[in-house]
C-alpha cells in the first residue's frame, strides 16, 4: 500500500508491505521525506525480507 501527503511543497510518503503466510501476519511500514531517494532501500529490504520457520 502506498499513499503520500503534499504540504507546502514538502511531501511525506509512506510504503506498507503486507505478508500473509498461513496464521503468520507481518507488517513492515516505511515512511520517507524523499521517497525518490529512499524507494531502492525499502525495496532492497523487501526483496530479502523472509519468514522464517521456528526453530524447534
Amino acid at each position: 500500500m502506498d499513499c503520500a501527503k503534499h504540504d507546502a511543497g514538502r511531501v511525506w510518503a509512506v510504503r506498507q508491505y503486507i505478508v500473509v503466510r498461513g496464521a503468520d501476519r507481518f507488517a513492515l511500514g516505511c515512511g520517507s521525506s524523499v521517497p525518490e531517494e529512499d524507494d531502492a532501500l525499502f525495496t532492497a529490504m523487501v526483496e530479502r525480507f523472509e519468514i522464517l520457520a521456528p526453530s524447534t
